[in-house]
């Protein structure tokens, strides 16, 4: 285990309770929990290593260069960027109302026809519909049962939002059906059902919604992403608890993510509207916000089950274009290109440890992060999300 200072090279310390600290830059994290450090300093070999002026019971023992990770999960890895598809896909989006307690739902929310809710969809760049439509919760497919008019060029999935157990859960890609009241049973059933019924082999997977909007805490979600390892992610950004006053914000669950992958849980963060309505009509009078960019190198619904499955996509707000066209880990560095110029931020343990403007940046790793993932910002107010590149063991070793 490593620990670097700003102003220093990278240190290996070596606790004498056989506790070991690591660093995200400017932080010094033990166990996943943030302590302060000013890492004012420069440390050299026989150093006492100090937090907030207290000595903590280790000496740096050897400077250590060159490093490199022997264990580094990137879910880029394999992605021909100059010959993928960015297929637009929400998982998390309602075109009919529910209908508690009966069999079929309702037409669209304030009056707008399924139809009307779907053609705005694809108006705004949609073309893979995992529709979650609940009360009663079942898949919204074929999409040609459920509408009239379907493009060519659209790519259906089977997919329904189930509640009832204390939660809200999409199955990209499972052909379940829950009670119109909602799923009678603990978790761990609904989650049976749900991974039994995956229709596409490799692919797909059970995402939690909203989860801060539900109140889930830190255990409640460790115990469901270690109950199987198709419980694929989190929704890092639901529009509708973002914007509604009744939902306090709690519909942005970007913390949530960061706080999960401190701790080293293989978990994606996916962002969606979950609206009921015409995107070009909502509460916030603007077309709601959040899509899934699956990076595919074919059209089709496979294709997109095993983007979900594996993370190869990236966050979205708007859709409006801005876009990763390059993400590489290697070398102890991390670098990404973007299609236009945006300002760029690295995030690790929760906090932004590097940020600049332009098409291209790059990363140099210290040794100590758990995970990066990174977020790009232009001057429209469009914003993207990449998948997380996880380091699980923080394992750096001389090169």
């Amino acid at each position: 285990m490593y620990l670097r200072l700003d102003a220093a090279p990278c240190i290996a310390v070596e606790q004498s309770d056989n506790e070991v600290f690591h660093q995200c830059r400017d932080r010094v994290v033990r166990s996943g929990v943030l302590l302060s450090s000013d890492c004012s300093r420069s440390l050299a070999v026989g150093d006492d290593v100090s937090v907030d002026g207290r000595v903590v019971g280790g000496v740096a023992t050897r400077i250590v260069t060159n490093l490199r990770c022997s264990s580094m999960l990137n879910p880029y890895e394999g992605v021909d960027w100059t010959n993928t598809e960015y297929l637009h896909s929400v998982n998390h989006e309602h075109t009919f109302a529910p209908n508690t307690g009966g069999e079929t739902w309702r037409e669209g929310e304030r009056g707008w026809e399924p139809q009307e809710v779907f053609d705005s969809l694809y108006y705004h760049g949609i073309r893979h519909f995992a529709i979650s439509n609940y009360h009663p919760s079942k898949p919204t497919y074929p999409l040609a049962d459920f509408f009239e008019e379907v493009p060519v060029d659209v790519i259906g999935c089977p997919n329904a939002e189930h509640t009832g157990t204390r939660g809200h859960y999409c199955a990209v890609g499972s052909t379940f059906e829950s009670a119109s009241r909602g799923f009678q049973g603990d978790w761990q059933d609904l989650f049976d059902g749900l991974l039994e019924e995956l229709s596409y082999d490799g692919g797909g997977g059970i995402i939690i919604n909203h989860p801060r909007r539900s109140g889930f805490s830190f255990e409640d979600l460790t115990d469901r992403f270690t109950y199987d390892d198709r419980i694929i992610g989190i929704e890092a950004w639901n529009h509708r608890g973002v914007v509604l006053p009744k939902y306090r914000s709690r519909g942005n669950a970007l913390s949530t993510w960061d706080e999960l992958l401190s701790a080293g849980v293989d978990c994606f963060g996916f962002f969606n509207p979950d609206y009921h309505t015409r995107w070009d009509w909502t509460r916030a009078g603007h077309p709601p916000r959040g899509r899934n960019v699956l990076l595919v190198e074919e059209q089709s619904e496979s294709a997109a089950a095993l983007a979900y499955r594996e993370g190869r996509c990236f966050g979205a707000l708007d859709g409006s274009g801005l876009r990763f066209e390059h993400i590489d880990a290697s070398n102890g560095q991390v670098k990404v290109e973007t299609d236009r110029e945006a300002y760029i931020s690295w995030i690790s343990c929760g906090q932004v440890i590097a940020s600049t403007m332009g098409t291209s940046a790059k990363y140099e790793l210290t040794g100590g992060e758990p995970y990066i993932r990174i977020e790009a910002a232009d001057e429209t107010g469009e914003r993207i999300f990449s998948q997380p590149i996880r380091f699980p063991e923080h394992d750096w070793q001389d090169e």
